[in-house]
């Protein structure tokens, strides 16, 4: 079976595990507030900061070559995204303790396996390109957004066909010349990057969670 068939049926129940994730379900529901779209947003500039970083350093690595897009790199595009929200924000912003995980797997993976790289590319670039538009609409209705702004994550400006990138995209996975053991670290390792997903996701909602409670203890206190 070819890689790229592997990795969707392999990863298939940690993938349903990081969509099941309560932050998930939220913004899926449309019941995301704008300060953990915000938190989730400064966590991905980081993440993809740190990924397109080790990605650029191995461009011309045979094992990553063939998945190396610059047209998915997704950086700038948090960038606008923050901005908009704040022009300050990386005055202030700085990853938290889920993401100082992550982005430590990525750059360790970049020094020992840069091929391991592949499967974080994998995970957060093909969920980008099959959720983006429908994660675009509803956060624009669920936070009032005039569209364009505030999610520019979601808009990949120089893709014009979607279906044919992912496909594109998958081919050139199956032509890594990865041996089969390296193939199962592989698929491992796009595992283990849907759970730190889930860590991030999970951080997010508990930051939300006792920020709730501090304003009713405030308003209890108050009364």
């Amino acid at each position: 079976m070819e890689l790229s068939s592997r990795l969707k049926a392999e990863t298939r129940q940690a993938h349903t595990m990081a969509e099941n994730a309560s932050f998930i379900r939220g913004f899926l529901r449309g019941t995301m507030n704008p300060a953990s779209y915000v938190q989730m947003l400064s966590g991905f500039y980081f993440l993809y900061q740190t990924l397109e970083q080790e990605l650029l350093k191995h461009a011309d690595n045979p094992y990553l070559k063939p998945i190396f897009h610059w047209e998915l790199f997704r950086t700038d595009a948090l960038r606008k995204d923050l901005e908009f929200f704040n022009q300050s924000w990386d005055s202030m912003a700085e990853p938290s303790s889920a993401m100082q995980a992550y982005t430590g797997r990525i750059r360790h993976l970049s020094e020992v396996a840069p091929y391991l790289l592949s499967a974080h590319s994998y995970v957060r670039y093909l969920g980008d390109l099959s959720g983006g538009q429908i994660l675009k609409k509803i956060a624009s209705n669920s936070l009032k957004l005039q569209d364009g702004f505030g999610t520019a994550f979601y808009e990949f400006q120089e893709i014009d066909d979607v279906a044919e990138f992912k496909t594109l995209y998958r081919s050139g996975l199956d032509a890594l010349p990865l041996s089969e053991e390296q193939r199962e670290e592989v698929i491992q390792e796009a595992i283990h990057a849907f759970h730190l997903n889930i860590d991030f996701f999970n951080e997010i909602e508990g930051n939300a969670v006792r920020s709730l409670y501090q304003i009713l203890i405030h308003q209890f206190s108050a009364a």
